[in-house]
């Protein structure tokens, strides 16, 4: 019987440490986090921006404060995607060549929602691809699902960049 007892001890230490080292843990996904935020080149402007959560806190704005609007100058999509939505790969070339043709005029960032799933919640993300699209000091819009670059292009021009007529 002792035999046994040890003979299973030995077993579930053996699966614990196997576990442990084959699963990505918390501190490994923490450090991809720095890792990731430590690629994004200071030149990137006309490109899509990738960032994790805690970026689009501190860029865009607090999700989890009601209040909270986006208080930059420039105005932001943010492309709400994951790895395995075939729309939001479907989309992305359009949204890569608007980064590149609105470069300056809007800034573009991309989430991925099955790492940021505390701000998909928050925000009452329900499908993808969606995108976040925010003027300064003005709540977020959300668009969602597929759209062609047309369809963008004149999102971006009519709602993003419309200006507003002055009062003389």
């Amino acid at each position: 019987m002792k035999r046994f007892l040890a003979i299973l001890l030995i077993t579930c230490v053996i699966a614990t440490v196997s576990a442990q080292c084959t699963s990505p843990s918390t501190s490994s996904r923490a450090t991809e986090d720095v890792a990731e935020v430590q690629t994004v080149q200071k030149d990137s402007k006309g490109k899509v921006i990738k960032i994790t959560q805690k970026e689009f806190i501190s860029k865009v704005f607090d999700f989890n404060n009601p209040e909270a609007v986006y208080t930059g100058k420039t105005p932001v999509i943010v492309d709400c995607y994951a790895d395995w939505c075939g729309w939001c790969k479907k989309m992305d070339p359009a949204m890569n060549e608007l980064a590149e043709e609105y470069d300056g005029q809007v800034i573009f960032y991309r989430i991925d929602m099955d790492v940021a799933k505390e701000m998909g919640r928050t925000l009452k993300i329900s499908g993808l691809p969606t995108l976040l699209v925010i003027k300064p000091n003005t709540p977020a819009q959300q668009a969602v699902g597929y759209h062609e670059k047309k369809e963008l292009k004149q999102m971006i021009d009519e709602y993003l960049l419309r200006q507003e007529p002055t009062q003389e």
